[in-house]
């Protein structure tokens, strides 16, 4: 029963995060378009086995053009010295307890470099290598010519599944606090930057904390 009603709870709570907080408003959007567009195919085990493959691919296309965009932004924003917003808070400091944003430390370093030296980059390349290999290796004429290559090189998901799991425990995803945001609101006082360090102001520095893998 204990157990249960822990579940319960759990999910209770985590709908309701991502039903009302306002950092989760664009996942109520996709998920919406795509609870519109899909249909299930639990009935059909190896014809959803592939849609999951599918959209595991698209999904991954997606996620890592997606952060090679934000990457090139977070590389010109830590270069830029034109007192925008994005510079501001590319500059906050990145020693031990500070609240900081940007995970490019130095206006020298590359986009490259941050990917081969991050968890989350090198993770990335391992697993997004290990799925190539497995989506190749399953294509029609392979399976049926050389079984034994698809047989094997399928069984890559391990290395796929562990990186993963590693993937997110680097914390280069920074987000702002709760307590910043009801100090500065980020749709009220991203406008109003330059007054941040104004006594007089309501909006106040905002603060950042490292989200954990989910």
């Amino acid at each position: 029963v204990a157990w249960l009603g822990l579940n319960v709870f759990l999910f209770v709570h985590a709908f309701l995060s991502f039903e009302k907080a306002t950092k989760y408003y664009y996942t109520r959007q996709i998920l919406g378009f795509y609870r519109s567009t899909l249909r299930k195919q639990l009935d059909h085990n190896l014809a959803f086995h592939k849609l999951v493959g599918y959209m595991i691919c698209l999904h991954t296309a997606i996620h890592i053009i997606a952060h090679l965009f934000n990457l090139e932004r977070y590389s010109r924003s830590r270069q830029a010295t034109d007192g925008s917003l994005a510079s501001i808070l590319s500059n906050l400091p990145h020693q031990e307890n500070y609240s900081w944003l940007n995970p490019i430390q130095s206006p020298n370093t590359t986009v490259v470099y941050v990917t081969f030296t991050s968890i989350a980059g090198l993770t990335g390349v391992i697993i997004t290598v290990a799925l190539v290999l497995m989506v190749t290796s399953a294509m029609e004429f392979i399976r049926r010519s050389y079984f034994e290559v698809f047989w094997y090189t399928h069984h890559i998901f391990i290395i796929y599944f562990i990186g993963l799991g590693i993937h997110g425990l680097g914390g280069i995803v920074w987000s702002q606090t709760e307590e910043s945001m009801a100090e500065n609101h980020p749709h009220k006082c991203a406008e109003f930057f330059d007054k941040w360090d104004d006594p007089a102001s309501y909006c106040k520095p905002p603060q950042f904390e490292g989200l954990p893998a989910e």
